[in-house]
């Protein structure tokens, strides 16, 4: 064996390998969050509830809905652009393309609320 060109050839194979890695990991963050995204992440932290149509577009948005649990109540909405979220004067918390809004009531525990925002921003 020429241990020489083994090296040179594993050298190769290694750079290739990290540079796919690489582009894999840049084009994920390129991913669009979907409702069925955050629907999945909701049910996978133990937040589930009834699905509810909302009126998205008065407020400017191109999709919404909401998801109404026994100790939750959350308005969804997608918007073209990020900084159209941003905008968005009901929306309490962004992420990307989605504004949120959290109902507030007195027997809403506040652990599920932090929890809600928490998988939110993870998305």
């Amino acid at each position: 064996y020429n241990y020489k060109n083994w090296e040179h050839v594993m050298q190769k194979l290694l750079g290739v390998f990290l540079l796919s890695i690489v582009l894999l990991g840049c084009s994920q963050g390129n991913v669009e969050t979907t409702k069925i995204d955050i629907i999945e992440s909701f049910a996978a932290s133990g937040i589930s509830g009834k699905e509810q149509e909302k009126m998205y577009a008065m407020i400017g948005a191109i999709d919404g809905f909401g998801i109404n649990g026994d100790n939750f109540s959350v308005e969804l909405y997608k918007f073209k652009t990020p900084e159209l979220a941003e905008n968005c004067a009901i929306c309490e918390h962004t992420n990307k393309n989605w504004g949120m809004l959290m109902h507030k009531k007195a027997d809403y525990p506040e652990e599920v609320q932090n929890r809600i925002v928490s998988v939110f921003g993870d998305l």
